[in-house]
């Protein structure tokens, strides 16, 4: 694995050398926002567990079991992947900015493995967001933020509804999450890393 992410690490360096040349931009038109901070309410009820079925590919890895995800206090979540019969594969803490790994599998517990997957989790159950700029599109509306340093696009449908969310560079896409089904409790989730080989497709436990 560790030649595996070495000989990817050089490849995305290239790409972003060539790439670097085109900044990345809204096609819109700028609005004023009528608001200053948008709330994702996906993963948002207080002590509610959310359960979802969970494919992830890490690296050419296959993964599979039960993603749980539950609000404990206001501003802290936890968020576990579970095997078909319960053991523990990774258990996340995450208190307003900061993630806490509370526990990972040894086939995952690679330096730079964690690192991500502490963004990309982070990335899907983060909340708030302070809008920066508002742009209109056709059929709704991109809000702009910032998260982990980079900016934030959060596409909204013309209901207000967070249909697709992407992190991105001055240069690049970096992150991928569409979202489908309901605001409560949606239906299913997939999630795209544009730095690294790592998708992660939810689908909630019926």
């Amino acid at each position: 694995m560790f030649k595996l992410i070495r000989v990817f690490l050089i490849i995305s360096l290239i790409s972003f050398l060539s790439s670097s040349c085109k900044h990345y931009r809204v096609e819109g038109t700028v609005i004023e926002s009528k608001k200053a901070e948008f709330i994702i309410p996906y993963f948002n009820t207080p002590q509610k567990e959310y359960l979802y079925n969970a494919k992830l590919n890490v690296f050419g890895n296959d993964l599979s079991g039960i993603l749980v995800v539950k609000q404990l206090e206001s501003g802290q979540k936890r968020l576990a992947l579970l095997s078909e019969f319960g053991n523990t594969l990774l258990d996340f803490e995450f208190v307003k900015d900061k993630v806490n790994v509370i526990y990972i599998m040894e086939d995952l517990n690679k330096k730079i493995i964690v690192k991500k997957l502490k963004k990309y989790f982070q990335l899907l159950v983060h909340s708030e967001y302070e809008i920066r700029k508002s742009y209109a599109v056709e059929n709704g509306e991109i809000l702009i933020s910032k998260l982990q340093g980079k900016r934030i696009f959060l596409n909204l449908n013309d209901k207000a509804q967070l249909t697709y969310f992407k992190q991105a560079s001055v240069f690049r896409n970096k992150v991928e999450i569409h979202f489908y089904g309901d605001v409560a409790y949606l239906d299913s989730i997939k999630f795209k890393s544009n730095e690294l080989p790592i998708t992660i497709g939810l689908k909630k436990r019926k």
